[in-house]
């Protein structure tokens, strides 16, 4: 009998040993990165002011592990600018226009964002390329911002798309 209390006392003096423990296990899967893909029917340049007509949802996605995949409106994308840190670490953006005789593509970084209306417009800094003069066709901007960063023990839905 008191061997057993001895060993049920030393069970009940580790637990909190081995609970502790448990509280420090880092999450070793890797943070999802998000690509955003914002298509428009048209659009505009006006200094460097670039803006889009009729954007369709913007489609988010990652890659492996996680291959998370969704859409947002655009709205919902633009509302969140600040929420993803984008005002302090601007993220990077290839707007690829479609033109009759091929495919324009300009490396931009977008410093802001915002709505008026059914417009969707960004503030941008070209990298890489020209943008155009005035109006264009169709287009699509591939956002990349490298941004998302989860707490230790959370899961890619806390990455917000």
């Amino acid at each position: 009998m008191r061997s057993t209390f001895a060993a049920v006392a030393m069970l009940l003096a580790l637990m909190p040993l081995a609970a502790s423990g448990q509280d420090h296990v880092l999450d070793e899967t890797p943070t999802p990165q998000f690509l955003f893909v914002l298509s428009g029917t048209g659009g505009s340049v006006d200094g460097n002011i670039l803006s889009f007509e009729g954007v369709s949802p913007v489609i988010y996605f990652s890659d492996r592990p996680a291959r998370v995949a969704g859409h947002i409106t655009a709205t919902d994308f633009v509302a969140r600018w600040d929420e993803r840190d984008f005002a302090d670490d601007p993220p990077n953006a290839v707007l690829s226009i479609l033109e009759a005789d091929g495919t324009e593509n300009v490396v931009v970084e977008l410093l802001q964002a915002g709505t008026d209306g059914n417009l969707v417009w960004f503030t941008v800094v070209v990298i890489e390329g020209t943008l155009p003069v005035g109006r264009f066709g169709p287009a699509s901007l591939f956002v990349d911002p490298d941004t998302c960063t989860p707490v230790i023990g959370g899961s890619y839905s806390d990455c917000p798309p």
